[in-house]
């Protein structure tokens, strides 16, 4: 199934659910319109005083603000590596905590 999800071709309802129509290519094109942008702006009067930069070409959300994002059916949680590991130290923690307790109960 993972498989199937993110490998799914662009043009595909799987791969627009998820990328929300944006290939890695149309990513990189607006990477390089927005640096061409600043390169031009820069050399204007406003370049040279830091006002009126350029607006950046809209991409698809990524991330909301309530921490979650979609993955295309539903929402997912979003957090860094060491947070993840935290909450996964501590789930491992509570599981030993309580069968512990069953074993002495034998």
């Amino acid at each position: 199934m993972h498989a199937v999800i993110f490998a799914s071709p662009p043009n595909t309802a799987v791969f627009h659910a998820f990328e929300q129509g944006w290939t890695t290519t149309d990513y990189l094109l607006a990477i390089i319109a927005d640096a061409e942008h600043d390169l031009i702006w820069q050399k204007t009067k406003d370049g040279q005083k830091n006002r009126k930069r350029p607006k950046r070409i809209p991409r698809p959300k990524r991330e909301s603000s309530d921490g979650t994002t979609s993955s295309g059916l539903s929402r997912v949680s979003v957090m860094p590596v060491e947070e993840f590991e935290r909450r996964r130290t501590e789930r491992q923690r509570r599981w030993v905590e309580r069968n512990q307790g069953k074993k002495r109960a034998s």
